[in-house]
């Protein structure tokens, strides 16, 4: 009967680990987006005179770009921060994309770029399997420009370097069966 109780209640344990997982990816992406929106806004009450006036249109800008980004951070965070279909989307909109354009001024820079790097975050984040995808593939590059390496480095072709790993594995198998039987 206790093994009948454990399941369940173990498969709900994972459900809810997994829940909390979930929460904490969404409060992480979405807290950087605030924490620019936060950063604007002061700026824009404590210097609203002094700035010139470009800089504060485009302050006024981004801080509009990164409210619609946190006022529609569900819908978002499923499609525009997949980077799968994030580039269907930037094909689409090819022609307004290149119209965009970096601020000269350094502050508006900085916040530019630090929204850069959350929207980069939010790819990582949303978009699935891609660390995986992105490990194996530099993974199998690896594997294939090894021999090719090891040629360089160490002055042996592949056919030694077959050689030698046939020799290691028949040494080790010796050894393993030499072991067992004393």
């Amino acid at each position: 009967m206790l093994y009948v109780m454990i399941v369940p209640v173990m498969s709900l344990f994972l459900w809810a680990l997994r829940q909390l997982n979930l929460m904490k990816k969404h409060d992480q992406v979405l807290y950087r987006f605030c924490q620019i929106r936060r950063d604007i806004i002061q700026i824009l009450r404590q210097e609203n005179f002094s700035l010139h006036k470009k800089e504060y249109f485009e302050l006024r800008y981004l801080l509009h770009c990164i409210n619609i980004t946190i006022n529609n951070y569900d819908v978002l965070k499923i499609s525009f921060f997949n980077l799968r279909k994030f580039i269907e989307f930037a094909r689409d909109f090819k022609d307004e994309i290149n119209d965009i354009k970096l601020s000269k001024k350094q502050r508006v820079l900085g916040f530019q770029r630090r929204t850069g790097y959350a929207m980069f975050e939010a790819f990582f984040s949303y978009t699935p399997l891609i660390k995986s995808t992105i490990f194996l593939s530099f993974l199998v590059f690896f594997i294939q420009k090894l021999p090719t390496l090891c040629e360089k480095l160490f002055n042996v072709s592949a056919g030694g370097m077959l050689e030698f790993m046939s020799w290691f594995k028949r040494e080790y198998h010796n050894f393993s069966t030499v072991k067992n039987t004393s």
